[in-house]
């Protein structure tokens, strides 16, 4: 008899969704800049806040993902970058944005949480 551990009820639950490879790129490709907003727009688009928790992979490919220009501690290049979200059905989510060992922001984890106006939505910093 085969086992069935954690992973295997997460797979069966499909708690997380997978969206694999992707490119953001919300205002076009060549390295420009893109705001939070439109950052969050394009994650939307691609499906990441359609279930309780999803996972993807940028591309690495600094030309053709944007960089995120108002986190408040300078620009984030997202480029192979892994991109986390969690949210709930009530619209409040979390982005969690860890970065590869080179380009902007190099090797850190960024959060991007937003539970309502009330509540100051923003950027910060985990680990760098």
């Amino acid at each position: 008899m085969g086992g069935y551990g954690i992973t295997d009820a997460v797979a069966a639950a499909n708690v997380v969704r997978n969206l694999g490879t992707v490119t953001i790129a919300p205002v076009g490709g060549g390295s420009q800049s893109c705001t939070t907003a439109q950052f969050i727009t394009a994650l939307t688009a691609l499906g990441a806040f359609a279930q309780t928790a999803s996972v993807m992979k940028c591309t690495w490919d600094y030309a053709g993902n944007n960089d995120i220009s108002d986190t408040g501690f300078g620009a984030l290049e997202i480029s192979g970058c892994i991109i986390e979200t969690f949210t709930d059905t009530g619209g409040q989510y979390i982005v969690r944005v860890t970065s590869p060992s080179t380009g902007t922001g190099a090797g850190g984890i960024h959060e991007y949480v937003n539970h309502g106006a009330g509540y100051v939505p923003g950027w910060r910093r985990v680990y760098t």
